[in-house]
């Protein structure tokens, strides 16, 4: 079984640690509205614990409910002392989708700056997609495409990649487009 690092480690609230391995094991079943619910009740017990709201925020983007995804991510955020590059990631995405807007230069920068400081690929990969999905959303396939190319060639085997479920998020427009490509390519 995977090890994971919780927020509960080394904490004397066990019910809320419980429900956070709970939600993490139905998560791996496929449950993630179950996912969600242990975690809105570990919430209700401890407000508090902010790392929760992330949690549950990477749960509703996982269902697309964007809304919700955006407000736990947005409240995770602001509870914190430093930034979390996850967070700041999947909330712009929900910030893209729910107003098919564009791109926040602020967002862009930090992941630019990020990548050239660190030099991992994760950033690029979260850079690359933000534009990838900014350029979708505004009917731009082929630019977006573009973007998507450069991910897959960053992990050459991108289509069992964690990261690869980022795909789901674009428009449904864009899937005959990527399908054909993963063939040609």
């Amino acid at each position: 079984m995977k090890n994971i690092k919780s927020y509960f480690d080394h904490t004397t609230d066990w019910d809320e640690y419980n429900l956070e391995l709970s939600a993490y094991q139905k998560e791996l079943n496929g449950d993630i509205k179950g996912a969600i619910n242990d975690i809105s009740l570990a919430i209700n017990k401890k407000p508090n614990y902010h790392y929760l709201f992330f949690e549950r925020g990477k749960y509703f983007f996982k269902i697309k409910n964007y809304d919700k995804a955006f407000n736990d991510l947005n409240t995770f955020i602001e509870a914190g002392k430093k930034v979390h590059y996850e967070a700041v990631f999947f909330k712009e995405i929900c910030e893209l989708i729910i107003n098919k807007g564009s791109i926040q230069n602020d967002t862009i920068k930090y992941f630019e700056v990020e990548y050239k400081l660190h030099n991992k690929k994760i950033f690029k990969t979260y850079f690359l997609f933000i534009n990838a999905l900014e350029k979708s959303l505004k009917k731009d396939y082929e630019k977006s495409l573009d973007f998507i190319i450069q991910i897959k060639d960053l992990y050459k085997d991108f289509r069992k990649d964690e990261n690869y479920f980022l795909l789901e998020h674009l428009p449904i427009e864009m899937k005959p487009i990527l399908n054909l490509c993963w063939e040609i390519f």
